[in-house]
């Protein structure tokens, strides 16, 4: 009789243990690759937007990315950030690393030349996200830096600098600190050629669309237009993965200037909270400017945010895809533009985009 009562006993001991051990373990459950936020969100890659992706390998450097890239004759210059973990007496908030800008030289095909890696000296601990590109001949640099290294806040300001390409020095440095807000990213360079000058804008603010001129490339008293004709706020009712932010210089593409965004959106209920998305828009080839087209959905491909964080600094609670740079081509016979993109803050990506395919999938703005 013990027997026969002990034998149900141990069974049902059996199932219970072994409910606890695989089914209310502390394992945690497979993240979900992408957002709820993308559900309507057709790949890149599958609808012939992206021809082609390639990885950027640069020796000599662990974790480079948020990359931008300009033309030197048959090559290419390809400008970037990368961190290093190190103690930093300055630097209260943030004490265990700092970033740096980096240069490197492309041959064609994307993949760097003889030549290694240049570490350009900005004077400073905390320089990120630089954008190249190239003005009446010459090649500038752009990007955000801290104000003051020893202020526990995050205040930063963008800098441009003039760069020597033989030596990937900074000759001269500009903080173009407007103060108007604490922390200053992300300015869209836009050079405007006439028939009888050329002219320097920065895209300050998308939405509405901000624009600066740069009057003096040795002063930060920039003009500020306003143009009575132009709207304050664009009709981008349907972009809803967050306010649209500042990406790659734009470029003239036939009769409008184009660029590339990113956007930032949080994500509550999925494990990767944080995600930065990518998008197009197109501008006025003159003043007022205009916002004339806007990415329908973000550019998303299949392999997106599957690069491994390596970077250490990195939290892993998110996924990034942040356009920098691009540059004008053909593809196997097809107008294309060749973006350089970081991804999760530790990769950099060129993503070769359709011309044609690339207009047709973009809203028009009213």
């Amino acid at each position: 009789m013990k027997k026969s009562f002990l034998l149900p006993l141990l069974l049902l001991l059996v199932c219970f243990l072994g409910y606890f051990l695989f089914f209310r373990s502390d394992k945690k459950k497979p993240e979900k690759s992408f957002s709820k936020f993308f559900t309507e969100v057709e790949f890149a890659d599958k609808t012939g937007l992206i021809l082609d992706i390639k990885d950027i390998k640069i020796h000599g450097v662990e974790s480079a990315y948020n990359a931008s890239i300009v033309r030197k004759g048959n090559h290419y210059l390809m400008a970037f950030r990368y961190d290093i973990v190190a103690a930093h007496k300055k630097r209260k908030k943030y004490p265990n690393y700092t970033t740096k800008i980096g240069i490197v030289e492309l041959d064609q095909n994307f993949e760097q030349t003889d030549r290694d890696f240049f570490p350009i000296d900005t004077h400073s601990d905390f320089s990120e996200d630089p954008r190249l590109f190239v003005f009446k001949g010459d090649y500038y640099l752009i990007y955000n830096d801290r104000i003051s290294p020893i202020d526990q806040k995050e205040f930063r300001s963008m800098h441009l600098a003039a760069l020597n390409i033989d030596n990937f020095e900074l000759e001269w440095i500009t903080n173009l600190d407007q103060q108007i807000k604490p922390v200053e990213k992300n300015w869209v360079p836009i050079v405007h050629k006439t028939e009888t000058d050329e002219k320097l804008f920065l895209g300050y603010n998308i939405n509405p669309h901000k624009v600066l001129g740069v009057e003096n490339l040795h002063s930060n008293e920039l003009k500020h237009y306003l143009f009575p004709d132009a709207p304050s706020f664009y009709a981008i009712k349907w972009w809803k993965w967050g306010d649209p932010r500042g990406g790659t210089p734009a470029q003239k593409v036939d009769d409008e200037y184009l660029s590339f965004f990113h956007s930032f959106f949080i994500d509550r209920k999925n494990q990767i909270k944080y995600w930065y998305v990518m998008g197009a828009y197109t501008f006025e080839a003159g003043e007022p400017f205009r916002i004339t087209r806007f990415s329908k959905t973000p550019i998303l491909f299949s392999s997106m945010y599957s690069k491994e964080i390596t970077n250490p600094i990195v939290d892993k609670t998110k996924r990034v895809a942040y356009p920098s740079g691009y540059v004008q081509g053909q593809y196997q016979g097809r107008d294309a533009f060749f973006v350089s993109i970081g991804e999760n803050d530790s990769a950099i990506k060129i993503l070769v985009i359709d011309k044609e395919t690339l207009f047709k999938s973009l809203n028009k703005v009213n």
